[in-house]
């Protein structure tokens, strides 16, 4: 789903480093999230290298063992990125090495990459912090009910038949929504506040949805990023319901 296609060296490295050498550098300085199990690929012309984990300012990847050699620290590539259909070009460098993973960090950036990492980013954050909610310490306990809570008023819940398939959905977010079930389709808009988080029952604001005129298009790529980065079997059942959605609005 998300490829990295390395075009061509534009900079080479003066001096080769070995395999345990890294640039002195603040790893944490910038959050990194985890994406082994999102099928992110980097691909040269004769490699293919996996992404492990992406930040502000960069990516990692295991690369093949055939291929670390060439891969030193300073060098420069152009490169293209291919995330579910669309592309971007980018410049990244070589920050660090060590086998079998090599660390690239953006050499230059145009604002529609910028845009697109910035889009990307902060789906895997509030994903990231989506936690599944106790019911019955809620109280609000029901059947074929999952709800997961999250940063940010972030809340993912899905509804089940009897056989375990999912006939309703809700994603709230950045005070938007979408919800889908499967005898009215798909809606989008705003959420309006109406009272105070219950913290201490972990409750979420009640809120008011006010729908949207028409399907948001941004509304629903931000849930498929979302639910992307979220990877456990709710989001993976919900998944192919958004994509197709997506894919019948841009037809």
């Amino acid at each position: 789903m998300f490829k990295v296609f390395l075009k061509r060296q534009i900079v080479n490295a003066d001096t080769p480093v070995s395999h345990g050498s890294l640039v002195k550098k603040n790893r944490r300085q910038f959050d990194r999230f985890d994406v082994s199990s999102h099928s992110l690929i980097a691909l040269s012309d004769q490699d293919i290298a996996q992404i492990i984990d992406i930040s502000e300012k960069g990516f990692s990847c295991q690369v093949p063992e055939r291929a670390f050699e060439k891969f030193l620290v300073g060098d420069i590539y152009e490169a293209r990125i291919r995330y579910l259909g669309e592309t971007f070009d980018v410049t990244i460098r070589v920050a660090w090495k060590r086998s079998p993973m090599v660390g690239f960090v953006h050499s230059d950036l145009t604002d529609t990459s910028q845009a697109f990492f910035d889009r990307i980013l902060h789906p895997l954050a509030l994903a990231k912090s989506l936690k599944l909610v106790d019911a019955e310490f809620t109280k609000l306990e029901e059947k074929h009910k999952t709800w997961y809570h999250g940063d940010e008023s972030t809340d993912f819940t899905v509804w089940r038949d009897e056989r375990q398939d999912p006939i309703a959905f809700q994603l709230i977010f950045n005070q938007h929504f979408v919800e889908w079930d499967e005898h009215s389709g798909f809606s989008t808009g705003i959420t309006q506040k109406e009272s105070q988080f219950d913290a201490l029952l972990e409750i979420p604001n009640n809120e008011t949805l006010v729908k949207h005129d028409h399907i948001s298009q941004t509304c629903l790529q931000f849930a498929i990023d979302l639910l992307m980065a979220l990877n456990n079997h709710d989001a993976k059942d919900i998944l192919p319901i958004l994509t197709e959605e997506l894919w019948h609005f841009e037809s």
